[in-house]
């Protein structure tokens, strides 16, 4: 079974362990460690995603939204991905 957790790898690997399930776990997932009979097992070819931007319509002229939208854009600029 696969958890589906999103909230955090650890709780994810604590249901591992428990014998409930198995997850994919980012770069940032792997950095932790993990408990005692839970393995991490690398994929030999990465996995891709993609990302999107969701907001309401009134909130687009809002600064704070703006400068999230433009740090993503710069993001995915600097791993040559397109823009959001």
């Amino acid at each position: 079974m696969y958890t589906g957790c999103r909230r955090s790898f650890e709780s994810c690997a604590k249901l591992i362990a428990a014998g409930l399930g198995i997850t994919l776990a980012s770069d940032l997932g792997q950095s932790f460690s993990p408990p005692h009979g839970v393995e991490i097992i690398r994929l030999d070819k990465p996995l891709q995603r993609t990302i999107v931007i969701v907001q309401l319509p009134h909130t687009a002229q809002r600064p704070t939204v703006g400068v999230v939208h433009e740090a993503f854009t710069r993001a995915a600029a600097q791993h040559g991905l397109p823009p959001p």
